[in-house]
């Protein structure tokens, strides 16, 4: 159940569709410095985009054979590559630089996915600080070499409002991607703290909390056991013996009935009624339960099997503590137990 959710926040498919959208986007680049640089007459930078928008219209084919920590570190070494280049050859005025301080949020973002789905490890720091290096260097070489090549300065200053523009999209984007994904993250770790991960019923720490809220004037709870559960694991098997827990745990949930269900351990569940419903209805409700596990046919890979539950309840008394209350309903459990099974009693 928790599994799939999981998926939902990050998997490999999305993590694919994010860096095919941002590959696209630096082919889209690539083609209009292609025409940039022919326009200029700068044709070292010419061929090497040339190269670059093959890449990456190439580089999509890493996704497919599952290499996105290859599609990362070869997408980062062109990059810096490109970066370094274009300083050298049209100098630092022209803003080539400020694209590779973005580069390095996607760098986080790609380990933390790399992490996540246990592919191979990204080195994200490394790779930042090669980044550190080369924009360092392109920086002491721009001051010590003068560019063969020069953009018009207008032409330089729209270029570097355009490389801030684009920067500043790319580290929003990751920034809101990395902010939604922690929130996302964190409601399904506090979800599935609460939750029993087998049979998607809340477990014994939720009820816990949620039994201390309840008046007990007037409420009940019940345990309800698998009779002879251990004989099912022994003759079919665990998966089996986690079939039925789930299919129980399913026949015994009633969202209209205003009940609070739990998985309390093993092959138990803790069922409690709040106030408003009398005793008597209480022990039509749970005989209901009862009675949809005896009539159900469970068929698990071709083996029909026929099970009961027995019911061991008690009425909310004002002076009982939770311990006090609960052990009640074990003792009127183990009651059932030891008269015959597959019977209610309270």
């Amino acid at each position: 159940m928790f599994s799939d959710k999981k998926e939902m926040v990050l998997n490999y498919r999305n993590a694919s569709l994010i860096g095919l959208g941002l590959d696209i986007c630096f082919l889209l680049i690539h083609c209009l410095m292609l025409l940039l640089f022919w326009h200029f007459a700068v044709w070292p930078m010419f061929a090497f985009n040339i190269f670059s928008v093959i890449l990456y219209i190439c580089l999509p084919l890493l996704f497919r054979r599952g290499q996105y920590s290859a599609f990362v570190q070869i997408a980062h070494l062109e990059v810096v590559a490109h970066m370094t280049l274009a300083i050298y050859y049209v100098g630092w005025s022209s803003g080539f630089q400020i694209a590779i301080l973005g580069f390095n949020i996607f760098l986080v973002y790609a380990e933390y996915t790399a992490t996540s789905l246990q592919l191979k490890k990204v080195h994200s720091l490394i790779l930042c600080l090669i980044s550190m290096f080369f924009y360092i260097g392109a920086l002491v070489v721009d001051h010590h070499h003068k560019p063969e090549y020069r953009f018009p300065p207008e032409v330089a200053y729209r270029m570097t409002l355009w490389w801030a523009a684009s920067v500043f999209i790319i580290t929003i984007f990751f920034l809101q991607l990395f902010a939604y994904m922690a929130s996302a993250m964190q409601k399904q770790l506090a979800e599935e703290a609460l939750h029993d991960k087998l049979t998607g019923l809340h477990n014994r720490l939720y009820m816990n909390d949620r039994l201390e809220e309840l008046t007990k004037d007037g409420s009940w709870l019940a345990i309800a056991d698998i009779d002879d559960f251990k004989k099912v694991n022994d003759l079919h098997g665990h998966n089996c013996g986690d079939y039925v827990l789930r299919t129980v745990a399913s026949l015994i949930q009633d969202p209209e009935a205003g009940t609070e269900v739990c998985r309390w351990g093993g092959e138990e569940f803790l069922i409690a009624g709040g106030s408003g419903s009398g005793i008597d209805d209480a022990i039509g409700y749970l005989e209901g339960i009862r009675r949809r596990v005896e009539e159900h046919r469970f068929r698990y890979e071709g083996t029909e099997l026929r099970l009961t539950i027995t019911i061991g309840a008690a009425a909310g008394e004002p002076e009982d503590s939770l311990e006090e209350w609960v052990n009640r309903a074990d003792m009127k459990l183990y009651e059932g137990k030891k008269s015959g099974k597959n019977k209610v009693l309270m």
